[in-house]
């Protein structure tokens, strides 16, 4: 065991002190004041001989102005037997903390946190530039797609059934349904509904969609009719008529 002479500071730094983990302690909690006062002190003892208390009770209770009793007990309760003497756990603890941030000072300070720099990452896009092209991307589609919708517009107005009612057009209506119902813009906008479909024909969509109106039954064509032709159907009816 060293002597008296040699209780003495050293260059070390303080270190942070946390009195919620110090007070909530259960073994603390119980302590008597002495007690608490003597704990305080061992710790600052270790730390400033890195955590090697290498003094005799007799010694150790003259440093803290307390008696030999308070200082076994205290040591029985917080304190590590060593081959040296005594360390302090809790100490130790702190130390580890101290040379982390020693290291990180060196380094140019706190490193990182890995998840918030991840966070950072998902949230910042990686190349403005290329986000920015994107967008002009679907910007360029939306307004393709809007010149499509204006043509698929003008071709449907020739279905539209006029004064004469010539054979496939349609009510006026109808058609404006058509139109509303097939040129809705996909979720990014980029295409119209119609666009999806794997086939298309306008006349026999708009047949379709004729016939599919229970108003319309009455008037309803047939696919079958409608490929036969209208010399087909004239015969058929010369038939029902004359018993040809």
């Amino acid at each position: 065991m060293k002597g008296s002479d040699q209780f003495r500071s050293n260059n070390k730094l303080g270190y942070t002190w946390y009195p919620k983990d110090f007070i909530s302690d259960p073994e603390v909690m119980f302590m008597s004041a002495a007690e608490r006062g003597v704990y305080r002190d061992l710790i600052d003892i270790a730390y400033m001989n890195d955590n090697e208390i290498r003094y005799t009770g007799e010694m150790l209770a003259k440093y803290t102005n307390s008696d030999i009793e308070t200082i076994e007990k205290v040591l029985a309760q917080k304190g590590k037997v060593e081959e040296f003497g005594y360390s302090i756990p809790s100490c130790q603890k702190r130390m580890g903390i101290i040379e982390r941030n020693r290291q990180n000072g060196a380094k140019g300070g706190r490193p990182k946190n890995e998840n918030s720099s991840n966070s950072q990452t998902k949230d910042k896009p990686k190349n403005p530039k290329k986000t920015q092209t994107e967008i002009q991307t679907i910007d360029s589609k939306i307004e393709n797609r809007k010149k499509r919708e204006s043509f698929f517009f003008n071709e449907l107005i020739t279905f539209v059934e006029s004064e004469e009612k010539l054979p496939g057009t349609y009510p006026k209506e109808m058609v404006r349904e058509f139109y509303d119902y097939w040129s809705e813009p996909t979720h990014n906008g980029s295409k119209m509904r119609k666009e999806n479909e794997k086939t298309w024909d306008t006349a026999r969509r708009l047949n379709r969609w004729y016939r599919n109106d229970s108003s319309n039954n009455k008037n309803q064509i047939t696919t079958q009719d409608e490929q036969q032709g209208p010399t087909k159907r004239i015969e058929e009816q010369r038939k029902q008529l004359f018993g040809e």
